[in-house]
């Protein structure tokens, strides 16, 4: 495994020793998004359903990946709850025992403090990816041309794919990721964490999504082979 000293803490408080967050530290934007945050259920009784044990927890995360997910992972599957008001579901896919939850958002200041609303759920589960979708220009590394001649870019914390490096400072992970790597990390559990890197398009492609598709086959995400963009290629305009 990866030294975890090795990751950055960027001041967004992705990454924290504890999650008992002092609201007397926080500014008075930052109380607006807390007041904000409201998870609800929707399950039949609309209470937070009860698992014995969990196989895999997924987060994935990222905006521009809506309509990739619906159509390459969720299909018509109902969440069995999320937070109020954002674009934060949880699903259960019961024929695996996994659940998987999806993030658009991207509010650090919301993001940040998610983990903990599931946090029981994590420390259930036998295993533990994130998955995050960031801009390219937000990576940095030495190999510029080589990198940035690709559509995307993988990196990873303790990875267990051949084909995908590690990644390296300065880079971090950030948002809900960087809140569940901390809490598998100080319970000494297994986690992995992936980012991909690509050019800031509004929605994801079927070239882009083609290595995200293959990553997920491989920590046993069960989701297409293939993905069609509902936008034709750079246009961005509906078909």
């Amino acid at each position: 495994m990866v030294d975890f000293g090795e990751i950055l803490e960027p001041s967004s408080r992705a990454f924290w020793d504890d999650f008992d967050y002092d609201i007397s530290e926080t500014n008075e934007s930052d109380d607006k998004h807390f007041s904000l945050i409201e998870w609800e259920w929707y399950t039949e009784d609309k209470n937070e359903p009860s698992y014995a044990s969990i196989s895999t927890f997924y987060v994935i995360e990222g905006t521009g990946m809506q309509d990739f997910l619906e159509s390459a992972l969720i299909k018509r599957q109902r969440p069995i709850g999320g937070l109020k008001n954002k674009n934060v579901l949880m699903y259960h896919v019961q024929t695996r025992n996994q659940i998987i939850l999806f993030s658009l958002e991207n509010n650090l200041n919301i993001s940040a403090v998610v983990a903990k609303y599931f946090k029981k759920f994590l420390e259930i589960s036998e295993k533990v990816y994130t998955f995050s979708l960031q801009s390219k220009i937000h990576y940095k590394n030495e190999e510029t041309k080589d990198v940035f001649n690709s559509l995307v870019i993988i990196r990873s914390i303790n990875s267990e794919i051949d084909w995908i490096t590690e990644i390296k400072s300065p880079n971090f992970i950030t948002g809900i990721a960087a809140g569940v790597a901390t809490i598998r990390f100080l319970n000494n559990q297994h986690y992995s964490c992936y980012i991909a890197y690509t050019d800031p398009l509004n929605e994801l492609d079927a070239f882009i999504a083609k290595p995200i598709l293959k990553l997920f086959q491989e920590i046993k995400i069960d989701c297409d082979t293939e993905y069609t963009s509902k936008y034709k290629d750079s246009s961005l305009l509906y078909m």
